[in-house]
């Protein structure tokens, strides 16, 4: 259990350091949302049934954290996966910070609210990594395909 809290502790100390804004990341269109779509081959989830409150905010392009939790919610009743684990997932990666990018990530840098890896998930499109509905339908499907392995923090908070 301290070998636990310790590793967790030097994850977050160092991820603190390295983690930095992408702030000339191009503006892309929002994928996962309404007409919008993560483009071309890449990755395409289908958009919850369920249609919250927070959709009514989507043409501001910012999200508060509380909007990014009602989004992982909404996303985890649909997939019928546990929405603790998506939002304890999500606040380890990257605080609920959808910008955020570890570029300290030995395969090229981490993206997004999940901190996806292209070198891993190669179709995630950057669009889908920085959106708040994309990610979390993608995580949901990996978490519900038992593939939650491949997020550090799955590992850290649950095994």
């Amino acid at each position: 259990m301290k070998t636990k809290i310790l590793f967790l502790f030097v994850l977050l100390f160092s991820l603190t350091l390295g983690i930095y804004k992408n702030l000339a990341r191009a503006e892309e269109p929002l994928c996962g949302l309404d007409s919008v779509v993560c483009p071309g081959e890449a990755y395409s989830p289908t958009k919850p049934a369920k249609t919250p409150e927070i959709v009514k905010k989507v043409a501001k392009k910012v999200y508060t954290v509380e909007d990014t939790k009602q989004i992982i919610a909404v996303v985890a009743e649909q997939y019928k996966v546990s929405p603790k684990i998506m939002l304890e997932v999500a606040n380890c990666e990257s605080g609920f910070d959808l910008d955020i990018i570890n570029h300290n990530d030995p395969y090229g840098g981490a993206l997004g609210l999940y901190q996806i890896i292209p070198y891993f998930h190669p179709s995630v499109t950057r669009a889908c990594a920085f959106d708040a509905w994309c990610s979390s339908i993608y995580f949901a499907e990996q978490l519900k395909a038992g593939n939650q392995r491949h997020w550090e923090c799955y590992q850290i908070l649950y095994e």
